[in-house]
């Protein structure tokens, strides 16, 4: 008797193993539930590959088109920035050249006027010396005269400097 329990045991065994594999096989071979068939997984993957590669081709062909306009637009700013710098430099050639103009003819304006200074400062001091109360009056405007020389010479550096 327990044997004929065993062989019993392992038929129904044998019996669950052969549903549980033959549902494998069926599961595979329609899909699980819920899930598309192999087929249709393939035919997903294929159309998704092919809209990959497209994309691929598109944002490379666009990426190209970018570099190359951008490499136009660099060219170009490049010339319009030279043509900038060459103005520039014009002009600031054409101003330093004014400046040193400008200068010189101060430089000639006041070199005079320092002479005649000069000579009116001798002449009143000569002329103070010889008229003794009166010396003190000319020393004062000696003094101013002095002053505004130096004043003179002062705004002529000061114009000459700025320029």
């Amino acid at each position: 008797m327990p044997m004929q329990i065993a062989a019993w045991l392992t038929c129904l065994l044998a019996v669950f193993f052969l549903i549980n594999e033959g549902g494998k096989v069926l599961d595979r071979w329609r899909g699980k539930p819920g899930q598309p068939a192999n087929e249709s997984l393939k035919l997903i993957n294929d159309a998704l590959e092919k809209r990959l590669a497209t994309l691929e081709h598109d944002f490379k062909t666009e990426r190209d088109e970018n570099e190359k306009h951008i490499s136009e637009r660099s060219r170009t700013l490049f010339i319009e920035i030279k043509a900038v710098h060459h103005e520039l430099s014009t002009k600031i050639d054409r101003q330093m050249e004014l400046s040193e103009e400008s200068r010189a003819r101060l430089h000639e304006r006041i070199n005079p006027i320092v002479e005649n200074t000069a000579e009116i400062k001798g002449r009143m001091e000569a002329f103070t010396s010889s008229f003794g109360n009166f010396s003190e009056v000319m020393q004062t405007q000696t003094e101013a005269i002095l002053a505004q020389t130096k004043a003179i010479e002062h705004l002529a550096k000061a114009q000459s400097e700025k320029r």
